[in-house]
């Protein structure tokens, strides 16, 4: 592919039909909104990483429902901690393990939940594998703000609405602000549950809360009402979308 020309993966010349690792975007928590890119890649490749909890791989469920062939799929267990270092640990070892079936002829398919792209933790191991000159090929996927805001019929952003995408890190005055500006969107909101219960109470009226948990899957969850946004238990899997208020 020439340097500052997109290609599609799947539209590629003859030149450029050489085993790759791809980082697979997989949306976010249903097989149907896999997109055909992902599927077809998934199928290509010889071998599929998956992370995993004690809870088990949400990812390798993903593939199983989508009808991928299991014996390719090998899950890598992520220990979920606040100190990244016992995490990359294992990143590393992914990597090296990846890198040796690539370099051997494989097709490696690494993949994420939601789009790679973004609060993604194959952001490491694509920087780490492009530093060992591997081929690598990124496909987009739905992140789960898009797929929650499909589902309840509200729009992201209208007109001269900014967005502002914040991690677990967020402060209820930071949210508070960006809301009043457009739209804030809170990602890994288990990580700042605190903040956004200070948030909630400081903005009255004047903004709209729109909380989800699981979106995509049979245990979806969303509500709009601020008693019970601040009644849940707020797990991994859960996201807000704060709007201003419309007068």
């Amino acid at each position: 592919m020439k340097k500052g020309v997109w290609t599609h993966p799947f539209f590629m010349t003859h030149t450029d039909m050489q085993n790759k690792i791809y980082f697979i975007s997989l949306g976010p928590g249903h097989h149907d909104m896999m997109t055909i890119a992902a599927l077809k890649a998934l199928e290509k490749a010889d071998i599929i990483y998956c992370p995993a909890t004690s809870k088990g791989s949400r990812a390798a469920q993903l593939l199983h429902a989508a009808g991928i062939d299991r014996n390719k799929i090998k899950t890598y267990l992520l220990p979920m901690l606040k100190d990244r270092d016992a995490a990359y640990a294992i990143y590393d070892q992914v990597c090296e393990e990846a890198l040796g079936l690539y370099g051997k002829g494989l097709d490696i398919a690494i993949t994420a939940e939601g789009d790679a792209g973004l609060y993604s933790s194959t952001a490491y191991m694509s920087q780490k594998m492009q530093e060992k000159r591997a081929e690598t090929t990124h496909i987009a996927g739905i992140p789960a703000f898009i797929a929650a805001a499909a589902s309840a019929g509200i729009p992201v952003a209208e007109q001269e609405e900014t967005v502002k995408i914040f991690p677990g890190t967020a402060t209820a005055a930071s949210l508070c602000e960006a809301a009043a500006n457009g739209t804030a969107i809170v990602m890994k909101v288990s990580q700042c549950a605190d903040e956004i219960r200070k948030a909630i109470a400081m903005t009255d009226d004047r903004c709209t809360w729109h909380y989800f948990e699981n979106v995509g899957t049979e245990d979806e969850f969303r509500s709009t009402a601020p008693e019970e946004i601040l009644s849940r238990k707020m797990p991994y899997f859960s996201l807000l979308i704060i709007k201003r208020r419309q007068v």
